[in-house]
């Protein structure tokens, strides 16, 4: 209708353009065209797509897509013939007027089409799942009808509004793709071998039929929907970087994954603000062990620098568990346990083996810094060159600023493990020492080489006089350097005479073989390697002289109260309680009345004895939670071994500091709550202390 309108006013509009009045006629032509234009073309090509509301109340899926599709293309193609004809046109002296037409036409298509901007969405994402189920397939036969209409819409000028719903379309796919295939799973390199791959081998090629590969337009499109994809795919992982530090190393290929993101955008901000938040919330509260927390903060350390090897991100990100773990008391220790334990999960040794000392900072200053002042971030500093980037050692000492501290620390528990050692096999010890003279200084363990040194001499001079020696027992004496082996805790008492004797013995020798020299004797500390005999067999213990000391007087007497073991002892009343419900722990001693108490007689009555006393501390200990608390950490240890199937007591203590914002039990209390769990049926302890559901 709007052609033959058309060439209706172009036959007259050719017999008057001889007149003198040129404009007159062109100024009515123009307006007519307008006319023809809106009250034919535009009006019929649309006159279809009125009812759609209507026709999606009673279509959906395939048969509604078929109506779009029909309805759609039947305008786009009413459209292109007009504007096809209009450049068809040929009117001596009327080249301004179609122009004029041409104009109208490519200026007011698209503002109609922008009001059924929902009918090319069911549209265009309809043709997009047929494409992609066909590159899955490895079928892939493009649609002649779309490719037509992928041209008629550049013809029509409605390319960019197209554009708008597409990018819409595919951000939406890239999206589900993303988390369909790459959700919560981190332990393969899934970016380039999914996400980028689907890209490729779909979106790409589906852009390409749209723009005609225009490969101006189709590089300027490409390159939003892959910043769009980097950008998606970051945001995923940073919401689960905690969780892929809790499983490093196994989320290696994630966290090089989320790398190769971030290197395309802007992100580090968010990051170390999700990572901290995650941080405050799971990791940094008070049921969290020093151990976990120290686990974990080396492992932030090793995640970050596979995302970022600058060390910007390890040092924002790791700046409030630093300062968290030097506000807990046993921080300084447990690192230096980790450190020197060449068999720990946590892999600090490896740090200690490495070759090189640590990096120099200014002691000083650092031990006069406000850690309560908030500074910049870190990840804010544009030149990454002047960020201190410290290995894991240098970061763990950074947190107090002080060598000093974590060698005085060492060599406190040198002198607890030194003590400890009944063959003065020191071997392990000499290797720690040396490790950490390349990483502290000498000078600064100059102590625990003395210490070593007192050990190998005492081995020695214990060889030379235990050879002269012939009764039944051995008395293997330490022999140390008092002013140098730190906070030797001294309490006398009062030994049994046989022993004394012995150590009166050994004395006499050791001035013979050491001119000049004599001992002191520390009777509180030492290990006893003993055999107690009953009835019906004997049993091995070691404890402390003292505990030996205590369980030998029951030899002599049936019966003992606290006060008469303190009076043969010479002991404080306190230290005699310990080592008495020591034994008591043990079912070798039992309360007859309350602070009088006896030994067992036999192995059978020693078991009896062990099972009331744990049974009813454990029963106590239980009691003290309330109803409420108890069935909360039942419930979520058991949708953990539902999930995990087994786990070890850390590993729980670990997941509930972690789930539970609230929690801070201690890990002993715990394992009472475990056990009564156990004792309920509800869960078993394998051999190797594995909890699983029963």
């Amino acid at each position: 209708a709007g052609v033959e309108s058309l060439r209706h006013v172009q036959s007259r509009v050719s017999s008057w353009l001889d007149s003198d009045d040129q404009s007159v006629i062109l100024h009515w032509y123009t307006k007519k065209l307008d006319e023809i234009l809106f009250d034919e073309v535009l009006t019929h090509a649309f006159h279809n797509m009125l009812p759609f509301n209507d026709i999606c109340d009673t279509l959906q899926g395939d048969d509604l897509y078929e109506w779009v599709n029909s309805h759609l293309y039947a305008a786009l193609e009413v459209i292109d013939r007009f504007i096809g004809y209009v450049k068809e046109l040929r009117v001596s002296g009327e080249g301004k007027v179609v122009e004029s037409l041409l104009t109208s036409v490519l200026a007011m298509v698209p503002l109609k089409f922008s009001s059924i901007k929902h009918v090319l969405y069911i549209y265009f994402d309809h043709q997009f799942q047929l494409f992609d189920e066909m590159t899955e397939d490895g079928n892939v036969e493009v649609d002649n009808r779309f490719v037509t209409f992928s041209h008629m819409i550049r013809s029509i000028n409605i390319s960019s509004i197209c554009e708008e719903i597409c990018t819409e379309i595919i951000f939406e796919k890239i999206s589900e793709k993303i988390n369909n295939e790459c959700k919560e799973y981190y332990y393969s390199p899934l970016f380039h071998d999914v996400v980028i791959n689907w890209l490729e081998s779909t979106v790409t090629p589906w852009m390409g039929i749209i723009t005609f590969e225009d490969e101006s337009v189709l590089k300027n499109w490409k390159s939003r929907v892959e910043y769009y994809t980097y950008e998606y795919f970051s945001s995923l992982r940073i919401t689960e970087l905690f969780d892929m530090i809790l499983s490093f190393p196994d989320s290696t290929s994630g966290l090089q994954d989320l790398s190769f993101c971030l290197q395309k955008t802007d992100q580090k901000n968010q990051l170390v603000e999700q990572l901290t938040s995650d941080f405050r919330r799971r990791l940094l509260v008070p049921g969290a062990s020093t151990e976990v927390i120290l686990d974990m903060y080396v492992s932030i350390i090793k995640s970050l620098k596979i995302i970022d090897g600058s060390g910007v991100l390890v040092n924002a990100a790791c700046d409030p568990v630093g300062r968290y773990l030097k506000e807990r008391k046993d921080t300084i220790r447990c690192i230096v346990e980790k450190l020197t334990d060449d068999k720990g999960e946590t892999g600090l040794f490896s740090e200690l083996i490495k070759e090189g000392s640590l990096q120099d900072f200014n002691e000083e200053s650092s031990d006069e810094t406000n850690f309560d002042w908030d500074p910049d971030p870190l990840y804010l500093i544009q030149d990454i060159n002047n960020v201190l980037n410290f290995d894991i050692l240098s970061m763990l000492v950074n947190i107090y600023g002080s060598k000093d501290l974590f060698v005085n620390e060492y060599t406190t528990i040198l002198v607890q493990k030194l003590l400890a050692i009944t063959d003065f096999n020191t071997e392990t010890s000499v290797r720690n020492v040396e490790l950490l003279k390349l990483k502290f200084g000498s000078e600064r363990l100059q102590k625990t080489e003395i210490m070593l040194k007192d050990m190998a001499d005492s081995k020695r001079i214990n060889s030379n006089i235990n050879n002269e020696e012939t009764e039944d027992f051995p008395l293997n004496t330490t022999v140390i350097s008092g002013l140098f082996w730190p906070n030797v805790e001294k309490n006398n008492y009062e030994v049994p005479q046989f022993l004394a004797t012995k150590m009166e013995s050994f004395s006499e020798k050791f001035s013979a073989l050491k001119q000049g020299r004599s001992i002191t004797w520390i009777p509180n500390l030492g290990t006893v390697d003993l055999d107690l005999e009953f009835e019906d067999g004997s049993k091995n213990y070691l404890v402390t002289p003292f505990q030996a000391t205590v369980i030998l007087l029951f030899t002599e007497k049936d019966q003992l109260s606290i006060e008469e073991v303190a009076e043969k002892t010479k002991s404080d009343i306190d230290i005699v309680k310990r080592a008495i419900y020591h034994w008591v722990g043990t079912g070798a001693l039992f309360e007859v009345e309350p602070s009088v108490f006896s030994a067992v007689k036999s192995l059978k009555e020693m078991e009896q004895q062990e099972n009331i006393g744990v049974e009813e501390e454990m029963n106590t200990a239980v009691e003290s939670f309330d109803k409420e608390t108890l069935e909360l950490i039942e419930k979520y240890v058991i949708t953990m071994l539902t999930n995990l199937t087994t786990l070890n007591l850390p590993g729980i203590q670990q997941m509930l500091a972690m789930f539970l914002p609230d929690y801070s039990l201690e890990l002993l209390e715990l394992e009472e709550i475990l056990e009564n769990m156990i004792k309920e049926q509800k869960l078993a302890l394998s051999a190797t202390g594995e909890y699983t559901l029963k």
